[in-house]
């Protein structure tokens, strides 16, 4: 494990969506003092204190982008998985009638009543936009079609917790349970294992990061325009 990369990776996954919503702020008190004809001669110590003007830039872009990642990244997916069903039922199924025999096999095979070998056709190009995370129908759904029945039939043995049949939110618990069980066999020799996770956890944040910070970015600029239109 390299702990430069994975804390560079980590810093900018956190100070790059905060920066975004700093240019944007930077770039309203700007205008807005161009638009109301107001004198920026105030400002004119931030060339002779470039450090110290980019030092507070660095930890403002880091506190709003720590600020940001509070935000659930389940909201991002939760939207992009609205977005991807809906373009899926624009082209596949404009009446409906597709998706409800779609959604009821999918209960059963959640409730362990139709095997996973048994779907409609057509169906794991729905599933996988129907999935929220961590997408344990289509996870397994994958290892049947992808992988050797030896992995198959070992994940078979977690299907009840990867599921989370009849408990909310289960499914989501044990993948955290294995993220804490990679991390725990990896403090004393390192795990490429480990790193993928890290990667993939801190790639996540910052998509989810940058989502909110252009949304807010939006909304700031949208306000902008309506101050200097009226």
């Amino acid at each position: 494990m390299d702990p430069f990369k994975l804390g560079l990776r980590t810093v900018l996954g956190v100070m790059l969506p905060g920066t975004v919503l700093v240019l944007v702020l930077c770039f309203a008190f700007l205008t807005i003092a161009f638009f109301l004809d107001e004198p920026l001669t105030n400002l004119a110590w931030l060339k002779d204190q470039q450090f110290l003007s980019l030092l507070v830039l660095f930890l403002v872009s880091y506190f709003l982008g720590s600020m940001m990642r509070l935000n659930a990244a389940d909201e991002v997916d939760k939207k992009s998985q609205e977005y991807c069903l809906v373009t899926w039922r624009t082209k596949h199924d404009p009446s409906g009638e597709l998706e409800k025999q779609f959604e009821c096999a999918r209960q059963q095979l959640l409730a362990g009543e139709r095997d996973l070998s048994d779907v409609p056709e057509g169906f794991d190009s729905w599933v996988w936009r129907r999935e929220s995370f961590p997408y344990p129908l289509w996870q397994f759904r994958k290892l049947h079609l992808y992988h050797p029945h030896e992995v198959y039939r070992f994940y078979q043995r977690y299907r009840e917790c990867i599921f989370g049949r009849g408990v909310a939110g289960r499914g989501k618990e044990f993948f955290n349970y294995c993220k804490m069980v990679i991390r725990h066999a990896s403090q004393e020799s390192g795990s490429a294992v480990l790193q993928e996770v890290n990667f993939a956890e801190g790639t996540v944040r910052f998509y989810a990061g940058t989502y909110y910070g252009l949304v807010i970015s939006i909304w700031i600029v949208l306000s902008l325009l309506l101050f200097c239109t009226f």
